[in-house]
This record gives structure tokens, C-alpha cells and sequence, in this order.
């Protein structure tokens, strides 16, 4: 909410190109939004194939508008970002890799070999051997440069 308050403020200046780039802006805000947070993750896997409308008569850009008409690139995007969780896997219980799930902790801390972090390990590399699909897991959940090689 913090951050739409600030958006909204005109105290702010807008970036020169910001028409040519807040979709993408946003594509990537909702990206990483989702796979940080599981419950919303699970929520959003939940809508199915569901159209998403983001229904408000405030916005017709982002929204319908009120009325159907807006352009709903809300809605769209959100269902972009769902469509790319559902390729990795149907399951809403998708398990992040571990520089998503605990992304302030280092690759090389003990924390990996001991309590949380190490169960954590177990039940991703359980999760990971699984997958029918690794090449798309690691497109949707790409390296940092601090984690490269990790999937190798």
C-alpha cells in the first residue's frame, strides 16, 4: 500500500520513458512478488485458468475501468506470471530455491548445514529431483551471480 500511495503522489517526477516501461516494470514487481511469497503464490496458482479482472472504475488502464472497458493490464499480467508458475509445475505447493525462500542468507553460510536451512535443502532437493521439467524451473527461478552453478 506504502508503494501505491508513492506511485500516486505527483511530489514524485515520473521517469521519461515510464509509458514505455511500466509493464514490464510491473510484469517484473508481480514476478517477484509471487515467488517470494507462497501464500500468495498458492492463492494465485488457485484462480486455475480463471480470467483475472482487476475491477475498479478508478483505473482503466491497470483495470476494466468499471465498466469492462479498461484495458485490464492488471489482470493480464497477473495471469501471465500465473501461466509461467503453472509451467514449472501444476502444483500450487511450487518449492522456491533457496536464494528466493531465504534470499538474505549466503550461499556458503552454515546456516545451509544445520536447523531451518538444512531442512529447507532437504525438502527442495526432494521437490527439485522430482521435477519433470528442470529446464523450466531453472528459466522461471534463474541464478544470481552469488548462486551460479547451483543447479550444475
Amino acid at each position: 500500500m506504502h508503494a501505491v500511495k508513492e506511485g500516486r503522489s505527483r511530489k514524485n517526477v515520473l521517469r521519461t520513458d515510464w509509458e514505455n516501461v511500466k509493464d514490464d516494470v510491473m510484469l517484473k514487481s508481480l514476478q517477484a512478488k509471487f515467488k517470494q511469497h507462497p501464500s500468495l503464490r498458492k492463492e494465485l496458482l488457485l484462480t486455475g485458468n480463471s480470467n483475472i479482472i482487476e475491477h475498479t472504475s478508478n483505473d482503466s488502464y491497470w483495470g476494466d475501468g468499471g465498466d469492462g472497458r479498461g484495458k485490464n493490464i492488471l489482470g493480464q499480467l497477473l495471469m501471465e506470471v500465473r501461466d509461467e508458475l503453472k509451467s514449472v509445475n501444476s502444483d500450487s505447493d511450487i518449492v522456491l530455491p533457496p536464494w528466493l525462500a531465504f534470499p538474505d542468507i549466503d550461499q556458503h553460510d552454515m546456516f545451509w548445514r544445520m536447523g531451518l536451512g538444512e531442512n529447507y535443502m532437504y525438502v527442495w532437493s526432494r521437490y527439485y529431483l522430482a521435477l519433470e521439467n528442470k529446464l523450466s524451473y531453472h528459466q522461471l527461478f534463474r541464478e544470481p551471480e552469488s548462486w551460479r552453478g547451483f543447479f550444475e
